[in-house]
């Protein structure tokens, strides 16, 4: 599992930490822009390649050759490696375990999602452009996990041409918690 690690400005106090996960098919330097920004505001920040994705391929595990039903498996184990991830935070120093947000753009996002929910101990998830349409999701309905958080703060970010289906999720994941 390959990653880039972006360390917080403050190394002697305990800081935020986002662990970043990019869209299915992509590969961290598709979030750099994300990683240098949240972490130029005080956050360490880890941007991981998943298994297959980037500087993570290896010969039987890579994206760009593998079938649907593999992608499917692939992306079904990524938790594991966002597991890795924020096993790597809770050890640094600098980082206040109690303070990973995990933050996904794409297909990421559902990963992001299903992860809080799986009750991973994270303190938030971000939900960067997230698909709106089921079957960019990898199996993972993005909708109803918001609904599943109970509680857990998510920020959901996407563009104007999805903001509806985006509000419209939002709405349906307060309802679902009791507003």
């Amino acid at each position: 599992l390959s990653g880039t690690y972006f360390p917080p400005k403050d190394m002697d106090a305990k800081n935020t930490a986002v662990l970043l996960v990019h869209d299915a098919g992509s590969d961290s330097a598709s979030v750099a822009a994300l990683a240098e920004a949240w972490n130029k505001r005080g956050a360490a920040v880890l941007s991981l390649d998943l298994r297959g994705h980037g500087e993570s391929k290896a010969e039987r595990v890579d994206w760009t050759t593998a079938s649907e039903k593999e992608r499917e498996v692939l992306w079904a184990m990524a938790k594991r490696d966002l597991e890795a991830g924020e096993s790597y935070l809770r050890e640094r120093t600098e980082v206040h375990s109690s303070r990973i947000v995990v933050a996904g753009k794409g297909a990421g996002a559902g990963l992001a999602v299903r992860y809080g929910i799986e009750g991973a101990g994270v303190a938030g998830v971000v939900l960067v452009d997230p698909p709106v349409e089921e079957e960019k999701t990898w199996g993972i309905d993005v909708a109803k996990g918001l609904a599943e958080l109970e509680g857990l703060p998510a920020l959901i970010v996407c563009c104007k041409e999805t903001r509806k289906a985006c509000d419209a999720m939002a709405e349906a994941a307060h309802e679902a918690n009791d507003g």
